[in-house]
């Protein structure tokens, strides 16, 4: 699937854009033709009121059939499209020169049928970056240089790209010149492995927390069995033929007491 992204500058004039892919893809459609006949009237029964407005739409018609490529051109392409392209076409790009352009005229008819491409999808990524993606089974297939500056003109500044062998970059340097850089395939790659990183990181230092909690947790409960451990090893067991002798000091006078233990052996 090949692809332009590219940078919405106005909303409207997407919108604008819109209207000439939706043309686009109906000419590609599979016996697609172009209305020939034109308007049919039943001359005989029409009031005579609605004579001249028949009559205005029929030499439409036929001043359409005259140059209809100039007609759609026209009809589809804003006043603000034909400047920009214009100014492109009278501008001293080397880029002229690979296809031969005249007029305006003769990208609209790329974009018709020199554009040898299926128009796939046409969204928003988001508010400010749109994509328009179509496919090709022909190589070469036209070219994308003539649709690059088509997008251009209404204020959709392509900023990426995938032409079918390299996904590139763009730098504008003016607004009818750019360069493009090759994404390496070590780049995405970098990418994907500083994602990765980023994501394990965070992944390792939450284990690192909970290893901490669970060690603070064992240890809490060591130390309470411990101190139980403590006091039972340092119970007191006498025998009922052992005296536990007892000094009491009460500030100058002390005094000894004996306490004989007679029962079987007791815990103090």
């Amino acid at each position: 699937m090949l692809y332009i992204k590219f940078e919405i500058q106005d909303s409207s004039k997407f919108e604008d854009f819109q209207k000439l892919y939706d043309h686009m893809v109906k000419v590609r459609q599979p016996g697609f033709k172009f209305d020939e006949e034109g308007p049919e009237f039943d001359w005989d029964t029409m009031p005579e009121e609605e004579v001249q407005a028949a009559l205005e739409e029929l030499n439409t018609f036929l001043d359409q059939q005259v140059e209809p490529e100039k007609h759609r051109c026209n009809e589809l392409l804003p006043i603000y499209v034909n400047e920009f392209l214009e100014s492109y076409l009278q501008s001293k790009s080397e880029n002229l020169e690979s296809f031969g352009s005249q007029d305006v005229f003769s990208i609209f008819n790329y974009l018709e049928f020199g554009f040898e491409v299926d128009m796939d999808n046409l969204k928003k990524i988001n508010e400010r970056i749109g994509i328009v993606e179509f496919s090709t089974g022909n190589y070469p297939f036209g070219g994308m240089e003539r649709f690059i500056m088509t997008l251009a003109a209404y204020n959709l500044k392509p900023v990426a790209c995938f032409d079918g062998f390299n996904k590139c970059e763009f730098n504008w340097t003016s607004p009818f010149e750019y360069e493009t850089s090759i994404i390496s395939k070590k780049n995405i790659l970098q990418m994907i492995i500083k994602v990765i990183r980023n994501n394990f990181f965070k992944i390792f230092l939450f284990s690192v927390l909970i290893v901490l909690s669970n060690n603070a947790t064992a240890q809490i409960s060591s130390t309470e069995f411990q101190f139980k451990k403590t006091l039972n090893e340092n119970k007191l067991t006498v025998n009922n033929s052992d005296l536990l002798i007892l000094k009491l000091k009460r500030g100058k006078r002390s005094c000894t007491n004996m306490l004989v233990i007679n029962k079987e052996n007791r815990e103090i």
